[in-house]
């Protein structure tokens, strides 16, 4: 909750200028800007792992609305990033991505650490392996290590 009332306020401050382009609905019936996102958000929900979307943050003096920031269900603590990239075939998104990708560095934020990127498959959806390798091996504690009562 605390969290979400962060994202309305940052919302306040920097308000989504392509909320419109929001046409994708997952399970929970909450809305995304593309298939890829409505995968990961519906793998995140069935996981029970907890995320926001698009949560705005300032890196160099620029707004980055990363897609999904995670709460590691192994500490409840670990927050981490997952940002899915389509259309890797457009050199402008090519271009978007280094970018983001050289930001994130500059800021500290490393990559398959804090920050996971998801590539589509050739078929034009999120890649459900890299989805999976994220919940299963980052997100959420290890099977063995879970005792049941």
């Amino acid at each position: 909750d605390v969290k979400r009332a962060e994202k309305e306020e940052l919302l306040k401050k920097y308000p989504d200028k392509y909320e419109d382009r929001l046409s994708h609905r997952a399970m929970d019936r909450s809305f995304y800007r593309s298939k890829s996102e409505v995968d990961i958000a519906d793998a995140l929900l069935l996981s029970g792992i907890p995320y926001i979307y698009e949560l705005p943050v300032k890196l160099d003096g620029h707004i980055y609305r990363f897609d999904f920031r995670c709460l590691s269900l192994i500490d409840y603590t670990t927050e981490v990033i997952i940002e899915q990239q389509g259309m890797m075939d457009d050199t402008n998104y090519q271009d978007k991505f280094l970018n983001t990708l050289t930001t994130c560095l500059r800021n500290g934020i490393t990559p398959n650490v804090d920050i996971f990127f998801t590539f589509d498959d050739m078929f034009g959806h999120a890649d459900t392996r890299q989805i999976k390798y994220i919940i299963d091996n980052i997100l959420l504690p290890p099977r063995d290590k879970i005792l049941l009562a």
